[in-house]
């Protein structure tokens, strides 16, 4: 039979030096947790932060908001022009250039396009994202067609490298195709400022989803003096399936 006798060597000091040893240990590991928190917050901050940066950098310089603006200015040219002939009798065409205005909507079309792939990227970061990429990406198609249309009578009324140089060859409008060409560049623009307040939306969004944590505050949503214009938002929570009707009545047929 085993018999355990005690070690008059093991006394109190020894306990002390094991509890220390013991809690120290603990302290460390401890300490180590709490750095791995904090490196994991501190990443997710710089993800949260680098995300905000990528889309809204891009957005910056996307709306279509300049281009709505040169055509208006470009419809309303031609019209003092026609009206200066009645009494001159000499029609000058307004000082417009074809390629300027292609470079200026390729640019803003392209930027817009990149912030939808983004948005597509980063869908995670709200609930909603997916949808409200898909309200612009179709807004943005609808423009399109309308500056289709717009872009392909311009080379007769304006000069162009390409096309006509010779002022004095451009066709003379008639009040009639400037009305027209009018109602045309408004539907345009309408497009356009719808793109622009949603992509004003999508800011507000990233804000309030990413760097909400940081400043401790919201940023308020738009709202539109009429009550039919959509905002993206998800604080609504009936603009989801506001937007999923929309977006299924105006599916295109097959």
């Amino acid at each position: 039979m085993a018999v355990i006798c005690f070690d008059p060597k093991f006394g109190w000091d020894t306990i002390v030096q094991i509890v220390a040893f013991g809690g120290g240990i603990w302290g460390i590991l401890h300490q180590l947790k709490k750095q791995r928190e904090l490196q994991s917050a501190n990443h997710r901050s710089e993800l949260q932060i680098g995300i905000y940066e990528k889309i809204t950098d891009q957005i910056e310089n996307s709306s279509p908001v300049g281009v709505a603006t040169t055509l208006d200015i470009l419809t309303s040219a031609l019209d003092e022009a026609l009206n200066k002939e009645k009494t001159t009798k000499i029609y000058i065409p307004p000082p417009f250039n074809v390629e300027n205005i292609q470079e200026m909507y390729l640019a803003s079309h392209q930027n817009l396009w990149k912030v939808i792939y983004t948005l597509e990227k980063y869908e995670i970061i709200s609930p909603n994202l997916g949808l409200f990429r898909e309200v612009i990406a179709r807004k943005a198609r609808e423009m399109s067609q309308v500056y289709g249309r717009i872009i392909s009578v311009l080379p007769y009324l304006i000069v162009s490298q390409k096309g006509i140089s010779d002022p004095c060859k451009l066709v003379v409008p008639t009040p009639d195709f400037i009305t027209k060409l009018k109602e045309v560049t408004d539907e345009f623009s309408e497009a356009a400022y719808d793109i622009a307040a949603y992509l004003h939306d999508i800011k507000i969004e990233c804000q309030n989803i990413l760097l909400k944590e940081f400043f401790n505050n919201k940023v308020p949503i738009r709202i539109p003096e009429d009550k039919k214009h959509l905002i993206l938002t998800s604080e609504d929570t009936e603009i989801a399936e506001k937007i999923r009707k929309l977006l299924k009545d105006t599916q295109p047929a097959n």
